[in-house]
């Protein structure tokens, strides 16, 4: 999977209630770099760091102005990988909720500029999510799956969102 940033990924997966500890230092030198904050958070959720993607998006969306499309769209992008770390959390009815949530956002282009088709990402994940509502078991990794939502960025803004 091609990574859009040169920021380093964490040393490991942090998974509440695992033991596991958040690697902070890459996160917080990620965040430091506004400019590429939101990539960053692609690379993390391709890679399944899905706790990690959600905390840089989270960042992102707290700078983002209050009510705009934007804003929508990275809550949808923050949902998504919320819900992907409850399905690697073994919690499918969380994960169930959560893609609900995501398909009832409507995240518009938000995130067009940035080389993201919110429409097509939507639509991957809805299709994944209902493949996983069919299978039993986690989500480990996410090439494990061949429908996994990945998130390709254009820089032409001729954006999709990949399901390899």
């Amino acid at each position: 999977m091609k990574r859009h940033t040169r920021h380093a990924m964490p040393a490991r997966r942090h998974i509440p209630g695992s033991g596991s500890v958040p690697d902070m230092a890459v996160l917080k030198a990620a965040t430091a770099d506004p400019g590429n904050a939101f990539a960053y958070g692609a690379d993390l959720f391709n890679h399944g760091f899905f706790w990690e993607a959600h905390e840089v998006w989270e960042a992102v969306w707290v700078a983002a102005p209050p009510n705009s499309v934007r804003r929508l769209a990275l809550r949808t992008l923050i949902q998504m990988a919320n819900a992907c770390l409850k399905l690697a959390m073994g919690k499918r009815n969380a994960f169930e909720r959560l893609a609900t949530e995501v398909a009832q956002i409507s995240p518009g282009e938000g995130l067009a500029h940035e080389g993201l088709d919110m429409a097509a990402l939507s639509s991957c994940f809805q299709r994944f999510a209902a493949d996983i509502a069919r299978e039993m078991g986690g989500l480990k990794l996410p090439e494990a799956h061949s429908d996994f939502p990945f998130i390709v960025l254009w820089p032409d803004q001729e954006s999709t969102a990949d399901s390899m």
